[in-house]
């Protein structure tokens, strides 16, 4: 499954204010993540991805992801099986004239896909048979 979220950050007149956007999910494996920053963005919006109290995106809790015209990629697979089933999408705006929106896309295996995909392929392993 691939989930998309556009995520706006508001123009800061004064000091930038931290703004959160909660990306809802299903249980299961989390294969890719991709944070587009559109042409524009000019390094001024700075954002990080966490799963409750940890940061995943980027791993180093002491630094953040900023862009213009680029698709920052993870291809990493992430357990995301406890409820509730959503991530964190953090970060503000140096931008003093624009808004900026900022594109999230997750690709997750869901859990129930999972197991079946499992069960099925156990099957046909048990039932081979060399003749």
């Amino acid at each position: 499954m691939l989930y998309s979220y556009s995520c706006l950050f508001r123009k800061n007149p004064g000091e930038p204010i931290s703004e959160k956007h909660i990306l809802k999910l299903a249980s299961g494996i989390i294969n890719g993540i991709e944070v587009f920053f559109p042409h524009g963005c000019c390094g001024l919006v700075h954002v990080h991805l966490d799963d409750g109290l940890y940061q995943i995106v980027p791993v180093n809790s002491d630094e953040m992801l900023v862009g213009s015209g680029n698709p920052i990629k993870f291809n990493e697979d992430i357990k995301f099986i406890s409820e509730p089933y959503e991530l964190q999408f953090y970060g503000y705006n140096e931008d003093t004239a624009n808004d900026h929106c900022i594109d999230v896309r997750i690709e997750l295996q869901e859990q129930a896909s999972l197991l079946r995909y499992i069960m099925a392929n156990l099957a046909a392993v048990l039932t081979f048979r060399e003749d």
